[in-house]
């Protein structure tokens, strides 16, 4: 077996599909399944581009009519203008084998973004363990270092916080650490995560759950699930932040706060209009691409990424500039034709696929 087939036979076509166009496609599930040709040139009134595995189980694409044609992976890719040598790296990068040829029998196909993010699913605690998590909390009290903390943020007075202070909690945070329940969409606690106030340099501990073991899991609002727009969010108090900014414009959205870069959001309403904040850095590109291969699909109809912050975060654009100047940051700014994608070069920060010039379709293989 040649590196190319060993590539293309452990491609993921729908996944890649998404990948390459940015869109949820209707017609395409995990299964496979007939859409609009999605190759550029290629637009038709009725879609009968079918994604499909053959008989040795490799994902194979056929478009019927005069414009007809039949393919891989392999082959999408240079319909997208990718050169061979592009489309072997980005095969290798896509399914996480070699680009070159086996010596060895290949292993099993990376999973699926939607695969990983359900092995990773945070469990609902006993209520033994949800009691002992809420145990020796006390509520904030205005003048004390974690609500000056929180006021410096604009969340001290925030009602879908729920923080409190943990006195004499791990010596690892220093005193009185930061107390947030974070809830399952359902209602149950799943954890609560504790903060140091004051990090320093010298203290390379900053959080810590109290329920050790269970993962990081998401932060939502209250009321979880309704809204028809969804926005994630990386850290529990920019996504507080954002949710807080929203709601006081006038705007029904829910959000979610991942802990983290490598952290996954819950899994539950995410058929809708999805937008995404990641830090901008290179974690932040990688959990943006992570993230939105996972939301296309998991089932969303739409997934953009929102502009960085230019000096802060979320939570500090609220508490310096108020919520009008933190709403205005949460549209995802307008797709424009960028004159770079005709002349070859990558196109840095677009979708996590990179355009080239449009290369001749190869025959079947």
């Amino acid at each position: 077996m040649s590196a190319l087939d060993a590539l293309t036979d452990h491609a993921d076509l729908p996944a890649l599909i998404r990948r390459l166009t940015g869109h949820a496609y209707q017609g395409l599930q995990a299964s496979g399944g007939t859409i609009h040709d999605p190759r550029p040139g290629h637009q038709e009134d009725h879609p009968s581009f079918s994604i499909f595995k053959n008989r040795q189980g490799v994902w194979m694409w056929k478009r019927r009519g005069e414009r007809g044609g039949v393919g891989t992976a392999y082959h999408l890719l240079l319909a997208f203008g990718y050169d061979h040598h592009q489309t072997i790296k980005y095969l290798s990068d896509l399914t996480g084998l070699s680009a070159d040829t086996p010596a060895t029998p290949l292993p099993p196909a990376r999973p699926s973004r939607l695969k990983q993010a359900q092995d990773h699913r945070c469990p609902v605690p006993s209520q033994r363990d949800q009691h002992y998590a809420a145990s020796g909390l006390l509520p904030l009290t205005a003048g004390t270092p974690a609500w000056l903390n929180l006021r410096r943020r604009g969340l001290h007075d925030s009602p879908v916080l729920r923080a409190a202070v943990l006195p004499h909690g791990p010596p690892q945070l220093g005193e009185d650490p930061l107390a947030l329940g974070i809830l399952h969409p359902d209602g149950h606690l799943l954890n609560v995560k504790l903060r140091t106030v004051n990090p320093t340099t010298s203290s390379s501990t900053k959080y810590r759950y109290r329920l050790a073991g269970l993962g990081s899991p998401a932060w939502v609002n209250p009321d979880y699930g309704h809204a028809p727009r969804l926005l994630i969010i990386e850290g529990e108090l920019n996504a507080v932040a954002a949710f807080e900014a929203a709601s006081s414009c006038g705007r029904y959205v829910d959000v979610q706060g991942i802990a983290g870069a490598d952290s996954w959001p819950h899994l539950h309403d995410l058929q809708r209009d999805v937008s995404v904040y990641t830090d901008p850095d290179p974690s932040g590109d990688q959990a943006w691409i992570r993230l939105h291969d996972l939301l296309l699909e998991a089932g969303a109809t739409s997934v953009q990424r929102l502009t960085p912050v230019a000096n802060g975060d979320y939570c500090d654009v609220l508490g310096r500039d108020g919520p009008n100047a933190l709403n205005a940051l949460l549209d995802p700014p307008p797709l424009a034709p960028d004159p770079e994608r005709s002349s070859g070069l990558a196109v840095p920060g677009e979708w996590p696929v990179r355009m080239y010039q449009l290369n001749s379709l190869y025959g079947e293989r």
